[in-house]
């Protein structure tokens, strides 16, 4: 226990030190921070303004910016709070069944291998849903069982699919007939989620939640579906270049696709140790779990969110079975790549003063975009991106963060645009969205629309475009 509080305390300074105010231009962060910070202004969630999933993350982003203060720091708490949790569970996990100093190494090849992706350490409610996960799975282990279940129904509140990390540890408490634990248990997600329908109904936002999430089973699976194990732009694309270069590219895809590749060595693992440890059995099915809670869109990324789990249990076997030294070797030798990597990478930011603090970033652009959209002015940022109103600290005047293209529809639109015509922007940053790129990003959603004809018309009629693209998108001035 003592090395799980060193490794999360260790992991937590890193993450602060290296990323804490570095900018990362993702489609997801903004979803969560520019919700969080209207939460923390006073408006409810689902009912001032769109909501796209459960209310966990946005509860706990709102309550850091509430405590902490807005800034680029304060929106980076949670989510290095959650890297840092799986961490400390992968090392008490493999010191436990393996040895300590299996324990250190998977946890520096496994920081090794997320510290230089930036791009998955940003706020996202599979971060919170899958820590909260693990951390269930190893209070269970440890037997804690009371706090397990309030970890499970956190996680499940988060992300709606995780509650079968709660399915499946019900499940193993009473086919081992544990009795004892298996009430405990369920008391302890009884009173999360009796907390949780506490804070919906108090605030006045039940009824939105469920409709919310009667929304998302509508749209979400059609434009969202990825096979397990892929990636945007397909796998193919990564592979160039000759010789050494070809070489060094495909240990580095190899780093990539661990995500994938983990859950289907520690499955089998879990099963083959629960001869000796049956525990370790319950761990492969938490797993399986956590791999079917993300389809549809079961791709890399969104497999890389729990992957300190079947981490743990390919580590585990491998030191039973002596090879874990030969994989360490190549995996750290991914991880040293990946780290030179990021370093190059660091030495092009420049760090530039805002209202959230000194941020660093390699977009020369972002300046000027800060420079002219002040805090408090009007922003419409379309169709993605959302990012740029916690970045700017511009006010939205639309009740949506974002429209998907493909998710979202006319109502949707309508309603947007409403908006915009009786509270016009002074500033709006615009992507001209093409259908190549939309397929790339969302490769089986052919049959959808990904465009908003009317928004854009009303766009390109009342919006004159200025030199500055800041990650594709157009600022445009008001005519």
């Amino acid at each position: 226990m003592r090395l799980a509080g060193l490794v999360f305390a260790a992991t937590l300074l890193v993450l602060f030190l290296l990323e804490g105010s570095r900018v990362i231009f993702t489609n997801d962060e903004g979803i969560i921070l520019e919700a969080a910070q209207r939460m923390a202004r006073g408006e409810r969630l689902y009912v001032d303004f769109f909501g796209y999933m459960s209310p966990g993350s946005y509860w706990l982003q709102s309550a850091v910016f509430r405590v902490f203060g807005v800034s680029l720091l304060a929106a980076r708490a949670v989510v290095f709070t959650d890297v840092a949790a799986q961490s400390a569970v992968l090392a008490w996990l493999v010191a436990r069944f393996a040895s300590r100093r299996a324990a250190i190494l998977a946890v520096l090849i496994f920081i090794g291998l997320h510290v230089p992706q930036p791009g998955l350490l940003t706020a996202q409610h599979r971060w919170d849903s899958a820590a909260l996960g693990m951390l269930s799975a190893a209070l269970m282990v440890g037997g804690w069982f009371t706090l397990a279940g309030v970890c499970a129904a956190m996680a499940a509140i988060c992300t709606p699919s995780v509650a079968l990390v709660g399915v499946v540890t019900t499940a193993w408490l009473a086919y081992r007939r544990s009795w004892v634990a298996l009430p405990r248990y369920l008391a302890g997600a009884g009173l999360a989620g009796a907390l949780a329908l506490t804070l919906l109904v108090g605030s006045g936002t039940a009824v939105g939640f469920w409709e919310q999430m009667k929304w998302l089973r509508e749209h979400y699976s059609a434009v969202n579906v990825m096979p397990y194990g892929s990636i945007i732009g397909g796998w193919g694309a990564l592979f160039t270049g000759q010789g050494a270069e070809l070489f060094i590219g495909s240990l580095l895809v190899l780093g990539l696709a661990l995500p994938a590749l983990l859950p289907l060595i520690a499955m089998p693992a879990g099963a083959w140790l629960a001869r000796r440890e049956p525990v370790l059995g319950y761990l492969a099915l938490v797993t399986a779990a956590f791999v079917v809670s993300a389809f549809p869109r079961a791709d890399v990324m969104h497999l890389a969110f729990f992957v300190a789990l079947p981490m743990a249990l390919a580590t585990i076997l491998l030191a039973r079975w002596r090879y874990a030294g030969y994989l360490a070797v190549v995996l750290s030798v991914v991880a040293v790549l990946y780290v030179t990597g990021y370093g190059v990478s660091r030495m092009q930011d420049q760090r530039l003063a805002s209202a959230l603090g000194t941020l660093r970033t390699s977009s020369p652009a972002l300046a000027e975009v800060l420079a002219r959209v002040r805090p408090g002015t009007s922003l419409y940022v379309h169709p993605y991106m959302p990012v740029f109103y916690f970045l700017t600290q511009a006010r939205n005047p639309t009740r949506y963060s974002y429209l998907a293209p493909g998710m979202m529809a006319a109502r949707e639109e309508q309603e947007t645009l409403a908006a915009l015509a009786e509270r016009p922007p002074a500033w709006v940053l615009y992507l001209p969205l093409t259908r190549e790129e939309f397929l790339r990003v969302f490769p089986n959603a052919a049959g959808l629309d990904a465009r908003f004809i009317q928004i854009e018309r009303w766009i390109e009629g009342n919006y004159a475009p200025t030199e500055v693209t800041v990650e594709g998108y157009q600022l445009r001035r008001r005519k």
